[in-house]
């Protein structure tokens, strides 16, 4: 008995450093285990030699950017070219019949972008149409070269968008404005963005107000005018002159650019390292008492509105540990007051691990907070029960029960004598698998219980059958 006393309880241990465990491995890793499944899982595709090289020439011939990258940055930056391309549905308007290598050149653009960021899709976005010119959309009547929608749609002008990176040093890209557009309104709009992305991007905006302020007000010339606009213009226009001019940027509005390099985890000054945003760069920076400092460390801080990666996790981890749970429900003598006093336990652990991942990072508005705990209440429950049954330290006992009859009120129960388990309707059940052998009334139940290594015991199997003379049970 006292050995039984000292397993249950490292036991019990062992379940509440697992959660411990658990949760801060969700803290620490989330982004490095959303990186792997969105590029290695999800976004897995085979590229022909052929097909590579003729991709690897289209790029050349139009994207200086892409000719500047070693072989391992072109082979990356191909493979998410053909991913971005395949997730979007291109339609030509205006009679534009829109060709692969526009497809491609198009996503190219997108991935310029966001070649620093581990998810790179921008879902936001379901459909690109693409017009030969500029052209005339909506009741305002204007001419327009291109434009994004909250409704996750992009118009882009053909012509406009080669003319963009036919010269790179005008500072007007349409392709890269008009992604920009899309990147940020990804954030806000969708629940699948880049959290690096919807992290810096507030802090970003707060840094260049200043800049911002100035190009308003006419007293900054290096940036074109039309950024002067609004906070959504500024950020699109900076984008174009972060490519196309970054040493002048990085001169003219340092903090600025600083801070673009972080928020888009590039430099395009580095082009002979991939354009990577290096340690030694961030430290060069920090190194300035006028300048602005630029965090080493990448830090969570979402604060945006819409919709969040924890809605779809949260709503996932109640189906699948109902799911679970009412598994295990079936097979483990426990009361429900216990089940959820486990659950309230590993909600405290969990919730204790990551309130600084949830609280003071701001993952999470208000309204998700029940949707999670519920999911920690089931999941640390499932996981407690699993344990329970998977972890089997405790030999066996058989019990027989004689059946006095099947419940008047449902005949799928058994009555035994003596109200046993009259309360545990998972073991009163009738096993309907036993069709040779059913339960009969003046019959014997042989049940077979295991015993669970949190204390519990749990239903293994039922046999029925009847005692002959000698007092042993047969079928």
């Amino acid at each position: 008995m006292h050995a039984d006393i000292i397993s249950i309880a490292f036991y019990h241990l062992l379940f509440l450093g697992i959660l411990a465990l658990l949760a801060a491995l969700f803290s620490w890793f989330w982004l490095d285990i959303l990186g792997f499944y969105y590029n290695r899982v999800l976004f897995r595709h085979n590229i022909s030699r052929q097909g590579y090289q003729r991709i690897e020439k289209l790029l050349s011939d139009h994207f200086s950017y892409f000719r500047e990258l070693s072989p391992d940055g072109r082979s990356r930056f191909i493979k998410r070219v053909v991913v971005y391309s395949k997730g979007k549905t291109f339609v030509g308007m205006g009679g534009l019949k829109v060709t692969r290598p526009m497809e491609l050149l198009i996503s190219a653009s997108a991935v310029q972008l966001t070649f620093g960021l581990k998810d790179f899709t921008m879902r936001f976005l379901e459909e690109i149409r693409v017009y030969p010119e500029p052209f005339v959309f909506g009741f305002r009547g204007q001419s327009m070269k291109g434009a994004v929608s909250p409704r996750g749609f992009m118009l882009l002008s053909w012509k406009d968008f080669l003319q963009g990176y036919r010269d790179d040093n005008d500072n007007l890209n349409l392709g890269l404005h008009e992604m920009a557009h899309a990147l940020k309104l990804g954030d806000a709009e969708s629940f699948v963005f880049d959290l690096r992305f919807g992290s810096y991007i507030q802090r970003w905006l707060e840094i260049s107000r200043p800049a911002f302020q100035q190009l308003r007000s006419r007293q900054l010339n290096f940036l074109r005018a039309y950024g002067g606009t609004n906070k959504h213009e500024f950020f699109a226009v900076c984008v174009e002159h972060f490519f196309e001019s970054p040493e002048e940027f990085a001169r003219e509005v340092p903090d600025v650019f600083n801070h673009l390099c972080k928020l888009l985890n590039q430099n395009p000054l580095n082009e002979r390292g991939d354009y990577e945003l290096t340690e030694d760069f961030k430290k060069s920076i920090n190194v300035h008492a006028q300048r602005v400092p630029v965090p080493i460390k990448f830090k969570n801080t979402y604060p945006e509105s819409t919709f969040n990666r924890f809605y779809l996790f949260t709503v996932l981890s109640i189906l699948f540990c109902s799911a679970s749970t009412h598994y295990y429900w079936e097979n483990t003598l426990v009361s429900p007051e216990y089940l959820v006093g486990i659950g309230a336990v590993g909600l405290l652990l969990v919730g204790g691990v990551q309130w600084k991942y949830l609280l003071r990072r701001r993952v999470m508005k208000y309204a998700v907070y029940p949707f999670y705990a519920t999911a920690i209440v089931l999941l640390s429950a499932t996981l407690y029960l699993f344990l329970n049954q998977a972890l089997d330290v405790r030999s066996g006992v058989v019990e027989h029960h004689k059946i006095v009859s099947t419940d008047p009120e449902d005949y799928n129960l058994l009555l035994f004598e003596n109200d046993a388990y009259r309360d545990q309707k998972q073991v009163r059940a009738i096993d309907k698998t036993q069709k040779l052998y059913p339960p009969r009334a003046n019959g014997v139940a042989e049940i077979d219980f295991g015993g669970g290594a949190m204390g519990l015991r749990w239903m293994r199997g039922v046999r029925y059958g009847m005692f002959n003379e000698d007092g042993e049970f047969v079928r």
